[in-house]
C-alpha cells in the first residue's frame, strides 16, 4: 500500500480528540484517521448488504406467496 502525505486543518478540540483516540488505540494520529476511515467503509458495506438482503427477502416472500397459491390450487383439486 502506498502512503501519501496530506495536510489538513481541524479545530483544536478535534485534534485533541484525535490524539486521545490514537493514544487509546496505541497508534499515531495518521493511524487513527486510517482506522476511522476503514470503520466507516465497513459500516457503509454493512448497510448496503442489509439493504440488499432486505430487498432479496421481500422478493422471495412475494415469490413464495405465488408458489403457495399455485400449490394450494393443485392440492385442493385432488
Amino acid at each position: 500500500m502506498s502512503v501519501a502525505r496530506v495536510t489538513f486543518s481541524l479545530p483544536e478540540s478535534d485534534v485533541r480528540e484525535l490524539k486521545n483516540l490514537a493514544a487509546s488505540w496505541g497508534t499515531t494520529s495518521s493511524g487513527a484517521v486510517a482506522r476511522l476511515i476503514a470503520d466507516y467503509r465497513t459500516r457503509q458495506l454493512d448497510l448496503a448488504m442489509a439493504e440488499g438482503y432486505t430487498a432479496l427477502a421481500l422478493e422471495q416472500a412475494s415469490e413464495t406467496r405465488l408458489a403457495f397459491g399455485a400449490q394450494a390450487e393443485v392440492v385442493l383439486r385432488d
